[in-house]
Parts: C-alpha cells; sequence; structure tokens
C-alpha cells in the first residue's frame, strides 16, 4: 500500500494557490462581502457580550424607526427627509454608553479587519463614484480613505456611518 503526504509548505502552496484563482474569478461585491464577513466573525466572537447590550438598548429606538419607515413607505415623506430622520436616530443611537462600548470593543478586538474592511468598502464605492458629475460623494470617500489609512478611531467610524446614510449610500433596506 502506498501512502502519499504532501509536507505541510506544499500543501500551503496548494491551497494559496488555490486562494488566488477563487479570488481572481470573484466579483468585487463578492470581495467586499467576504473582508465585511471576516470582520462581522470576529466581532461576534471577541465582543458578543457588548453586541448583546448594544441590541437591547437598541430595541427601544424601533418605533420611532418604524414611525420614519411607514411615513416613507406610504409617500407621506421623501428619500431625502426620511434620510434625515434616520440619521437623527441613528446619532441618538451612537450617543448611547451600549454602542460606544460595542465600537471599542471592535476596534481593541478586530482593529485590522475592520480597517481593512471599511477600506476595501470605500474602495468598491469609489469606483462606482463619478468624480465630475457627483463630486460631494467623492470627497466625503477620499476624505474618510485618507483618515482611515492612517487611523481608525470611534468617533470617525461613527460619523463615516452617518455619513453613507446621508449621502446616499446605505440602501435604505439596510439602514439600521
Amino acid at each position: 500500500m502506498y501512502s502519499f503526504s504532501l509536507s505541510p509548505s506544499i500543501y500551503l502552496q496548494i491551497i494559496s494557490r488555490n486562494i488566488r484563482i477563487i479570488m481572481k474569478t470573484m466579483t468585487d461585491e463578492q470581495k467586499v462581502f467576504i473582508k465585511v464577513e471576516k470582520m462581522i466573525k470576529c466581532y461576534l466572537q471577541k465582543c458578543s457580550k457588548e453586541q448583546e447590550m448594544y441590541n437591547k438598548k437598541k430595541a427601544k429606538f424601533q418605533n420611532d424607526l418604524n414611525n420614519a419607515r411607514l411615513l416613507f413607505f406610504n409617500n407621506k415623506i421623501k428619500e431625502q427627509e426620511f434620510r434625515k430622520k434616520l440619521v437623527a436616530i441613528k446619532q441618538k443611537m451612537d450617543k448611547t454608553e451600549e454602542k460606544q462600548n460595542a465600537v471599542q470593543c471592535q476596534l481593541n478586538h478586530c482593529y485590522e479587519k475592520t480597517k481593512k474592511s471599511v477600506l476595501y468598502s470605500i474602495d468598491h464605492l469609489l469606483k462606482y463614484v463619478d468624480r465630475k458629475k457627483d463630486l460631494s460623494k467623492y470627497s466625503i470617500l477620499m476624505k474618510y480613505k485618507n483618515i482611515f489609512s492612517k487611523k481608525i478611531t470611534f468617533e470617525h467610524l461613527i460619523k463615516f456611518d452617518q455619513d453613507m446614510i446621508k449621502i446616499g449610500f446605505e440602501k435604505i433596506e439596510n439602514i439600521i
């Protein structure tokens, strides 16, 4: 009986080659999803207590959120006004101690994954922004790309999230 065994270094080379091949065939959206998924997995593993506390606090804002959604979906307010209401609700949520603890935990335990995920997402969004037609969106994305390339802070991460809602990068179905 023959036994074929690969050395660990050969095995790693084969796996690395296969991963490179798979990554080349993936769409940008799939690549962004993978980066975000890694960040979320890290966050949920290392900050589950903080996430649970934040979810409990977030439930207290659900009425305000549902009221804003009803107004929008029943055509009582336009999208821009809806986004303003959402940002106002989000700002209240972001000021809670539970949100601050959750984000700080994420930065303390998943900093590199968060940084890669955010920067990759910004690069992805930049591909779809016409600099000449939409200079304000382009400028905001470049501002955060420069900030996050150096260092991600709690304050910048919260403001980035709010700005993405304001300028319309967040799909309405995904907000909050």
